[in-house]
């Protein structure tokens, strides 16, 4: 059975949340794992599309078709565990990039003393690098660009020991002249689905971010393309361990998930056909 609508979203884990039986505010968010600040908002965005109710003795209400939608999904399936990013993990992963940034790079004083670092050109292709290869339960990329490259060819790699997830754009929504290429590459993401790789298509991300165990978080302007790697154009990005504006990040990650196609199962099954 497919899963529902925002089922990977934080909207999802509040849904989620009601359908296992959580009613008052501190139940749903105790049971969710969202910390106070985020659930608000996740909550008040829900409210104001109408998903939930809020009773008289202060307690929420599922829209009914999205709760038999995660009533009968979760009849049929037993949804993944959340990656479980320990303060030791966190902190390891911090003080790695420290290090990285000491050698290489003349921005280190800058992450030390204010948890953010500019990073541009050459850097910024070699730190994603580094950050995907020391990540420890999860990554998650938009990222409207994506080709064939080192980058892409790590989080392959990576997936088959964390959870990886890209919302990308598909191929197919531009370039409409480049039909053969474009299936190509289509079938290259396509080719990177694997039991811990999540894909997911929108045709409107043109943002470009990483968050790396919800730790560290990348925003700027790097595709995933020979031309935004290489040097042929000039990248930068503000990288940041600051832990409010790493939530923000998420939330913003989160946000676009939930107005994302998921494309495992239907294109996993379809991409070579030009039909799709």
């Amino acid at each position: 059975m497919e899963k529902p609508k925002y089922f990977d979203s934080w909207k999802g884990k509040v849904a989620l949340a009601i359908v296992e039986g959580a009613r008052t505010w501190d139940e749903i968010r105790e049971h969710s794992g969202l910390s106070p600040r985020s659930f608000n908002r996740v909550l008040a965005e829900m409210l104001s599309s109408n998903m939930l109710d809020k009773l008289e003795d202060g307690s929420y209400r599922l829209e009914y078709d999205m709760y038999k939608n995660y009533q009968s999904y979760l009849r049929t399936a037993t949804p993944a565990p959340e990656p479980r990013i320990t303060p030791g993990d966190r902190e390891e992963l911090i003080s790695e990039v420290g290090r990285w940034l000491d050698d290489y790079t003349d921005s280190s004083n800058s992450w030390k003393q204010s948890n953010h670092v500019f990073v541009s050109r050459d850097d910024l292709a070699n730190l994603t690098l580094f950050l995907v290869r020391k990540a420890r339960r999860e990554i998650l990329i938009v990222n409207p660009f994506v080709g064939e490259l080192s980058i892409t060819d790590r989080l392959r790699e990576r997936s088959k020991e964390i959870d990886v997830r890209l919302i990308t754009q598909d191929p197919m929504d531009h370039f409409a002249k480049k039909r053969d290429k474009k299936l190509d590459e289509r079938g290259s993401l396509l080719g990177m689905v694997k039991d811990r790789f999540s894909l997911y298509f929108n045709q409107r991300v043109h943002t470009k971010l990483i968050v790396i165990d919800r730790s560290i978080a990348v925003v700027g302007s790097q595709n995933f393309t020979h031309a935004s790697t290489s040097g042929k154009s000039i990248e930068s990005a503000i990288v940041t361990c600051q832990g409010e504006v790493v939530e923000d990040v998420l939330s913003f990650w989160n946000w676009i998930l939930g107005e994302s196609a998921q494309a495992n199962e239907q294109y996993r099954k379809n991409y070579l056909s030009p039909d799709v």
